[in-house]
């Protein structure tokens, strides 16, 4: 007898339904959990990718699971890799993982049926990708892109064909939507991208073949409407149709679009732009800001005279991420504001400004600087939760979480404002509603996921739950991509070993972190083991206070360990004191 098996990459979970009860396993384990059947809707709450599939044994199950979860984290790291605006070494560490994952077959045919659907963004970059890709020989993926690059005007077409079908001809089929998803699903888009025009109506006979659960005539009327279209249809650019994607799927789209008028950027132009960028990142990571400068002096001369100002913006943004990577707020602020300069109405530039100001612990300058980005761009997430984590490093927790409730309450599904408000909440003593905004049925795997995944262990540590809690803060430590997100887990796994009475451990879990809360958990560990002159260097380095809690902590530590033997300050007070600034930071 067969399992009835329902399974989804993105939740990574497998539901086999048994008489009246739901057996469980998650990707990665063989133990089943029983649930209800009224745990359905919860258990796939939001995903987007459910199958229902029959399977001989629970071995199948679970390697159906083990495949679907490896092509939901193929598709989310390629999304990054492809992201111009992604910050550096996030992208740096997606292609690494996106490599082995292409040595999957099942991968590599999944994330085909995804990319020949659609026309690629703008914020796309082919040519940083296949740089990125040679670079280190990365074979497959560097593969994947070329070809990509390659089908990029048959994609345009024929996705634009498809947006042009009559409505008419979706009344005896189930709906646009269901059966875009079917034949993307059924690999039609691709099939149709890569046929000659001549081989078209053979891939129609394949792609017949592959959709039986669709009504066999209106769907053949549907497909020679469909290649009908693709005849005499100039291809629109990539840009257009990702603007107009909603539209498109639900039929609302329209085939006389007004073609943007503005000059674009060549391909040649973005390869230069590319090597300048990586020539840039090289010199920055050496600490050689004098040659970075000048070479963005050079970007910035070149892109003027063959680019335009919005893509110069981009460039500095790009930059900006990377300085604050780096730790090097200063320089971050400068390219903020010369991206601010080179296009005012760009949100990112003014974020990334604002952002550099909080870095530096000018919170008046960074409150201004995000109520003027919120109020320009009021449905901008960064720029209204920008607002909140100022709010909330000047111990304004109230407003903080006013802030964070009201973006909450506009965009439930953003999961930034959701930790933030986590974090305030965690503040303020109420574990048990921080608790269930960031709970997680899945692994993370965005950047937002991680900060989501670092709040909830910091919720095991205020309870008590102290192995738990370093378990979580070594996963991210050890398996977080993003490497701003360490310094989080970092300190974080830091200050627990501080509450054990580890000083050494804490020492090195900190790592090379040099954030000036870091210098001061280092200074607090140097001081415990009495290795005063250590002690005395960390606190040198500590010299810029990015929040007002922070300045109480240096205060409290100095007074702790530098002042009379009587002190009234506490290990007990100084872990609450550093607890409280690892939320504030």
């Amino acid at each position: 007898m067969k399992l009835q098996t329902f399974i989804s990459g993105q939740a990574r979970l497998a539901v086999v339904v048994e008489r009246n009860a739901l057996q469980c396993v998650e990707a990665g384990s063989l133990d089943r959990v029983c649930r209800s059947l009224r745990d359905f809707d919860y258990l796939f709450g939001g995903v987007t990718d459910l199958q229902e599939i029959e399977c001989r044994d629970w071995k199948e199950v679970s390697d159906r699971l083990d495949i679907v979860s490896h092509c939901d984290d193929a598709l989310a790291l390629l999304l990054i890799f492809l992201d111009r605006t992604a910050g550096n070494e996030s992208r740096s560490e997606a292609l690494a993982f996106l490599e082995q994952e292409l040595a999957l077959p099942a991968v590599e045919s999944f994330l085909w049926k995804r990319l020949l659907t659609r026309p690629l963004p703008d914020n796309a970059d082919l040519i940083g990708c296949e740089l990125r890709a040679e670079r280190v020989s990365a074979v497959r993926l560097l593969s994947l892109i070329q070809t990509l690059g390659a089908l990029q005007v048959s994609v345009v077409q024929t996705y634009q064909a498809w947006v042009a079908i009559p409505e008419s001809h979706f009344t005896a089929l189930p709906s646009r939507e269901v059966v875009f998803s079917a034949l993307r699903e059924a690999g039609a888009f691709g099939k149709l991208v890569r046929a000659r025009p001549e081989q078209r109506n053979l891939a129609l006979i394949q792609i017949l073949a592959d959709t039986p659960k669709l009504p066999r005539q209106p769907l053949t009327a549907l497909l020679k409407a469909w290649v009908a279209e693709m005849g005499g249809n100039q291809a629109a650019s990539a840009q257009e149709f990702a603007d107009g994607t909603d539209e498109a799927e639900t039929g609302r789209g329209s085939r006389s679009r007004k073609t943007d008028e503005r000059p674009k950027t060549s391909p040649s132009v973005f390869t230069s732009i590319g090597r300048q960028k990586d020539a840039i990142f090289e010199r920055m990571r050496v600490g050689d800001w004098n040659r970075a400068w000048q070479y963005i002096g050079d970007l910035t001369e070149f892109q003027l005279a063959r680019s335009e100002r919005g893509l110069l913006a981009k460039s500095l943004c790009d930059l900006a991420q990377e300085a604050k990577c780096l730790g090097a707020h200063e320089h971050q602020l400068e390219l903020g504001e010369r991206a601010l300069v080179e296009a005012p109405d760009d949100v990112q530039a003014h974020s990334h400004r604002a952002d550099a100001l909080l870095c530096l612990g000018r919170l008046a300058n960074a409150e201004a600087a995000y109520r003027e980005a919120a109020d320009r761009f009021p449905d901008n997430v960064v720029a209204r939760n920008g607002l909140a984590e100022v709010l909330k490093a000047g111990g304004r927790l109230e407003e903080a979480e006013g802030e964070y409730r009201a973006t909450v309450s506009r965009f439930p599904d953003n999961v930034v404002a959701r930790s933030g408000l986590a974090g305030v909440l965690l503040f303020r003593g109420d574990v048990s509603e921080a608790l269930s905004l960031v709970s997680q049925r899945k692994p993370p795997m965005t950047k937002s996921d991680w900060v989501a995944f670092h709040i909830h262990a910091m919720i095991l540590f205020r309870r008590g739950e102290l192995d738990a809690a370093a378990q979580l803060f070594r996963r991210g430590t050890q398996t977080c991509p993003w490497a701003e997100c360490h310094t989080y887990f970092r300190r974080s796994l830091s200050l627990l070993d501080l509450r054990i009475n580890q000083p050494l451990q804490a020492i090195e879990d900190l790592g090379n972190e040099e954030s000036t809360l870091s210098n001061l958990l280092r200074f607090h560990a140097f001081s415990k083991i009495g290795s005063l002159s250590e002690a005395d260097k960390c606190l040198r380095k500590a010299a810029i206070i990015p929040f007002p809690k922070c300045g109480e902590l240096k205060v409290a530590l100095e007074t702790r360990f530098w002042g009379p033997p009587d002190s009234s300050v506490s290990e007990n007070f100084l872990f609450e004191l550093e607890f409280d600034c690892l939320l504030a930071a």
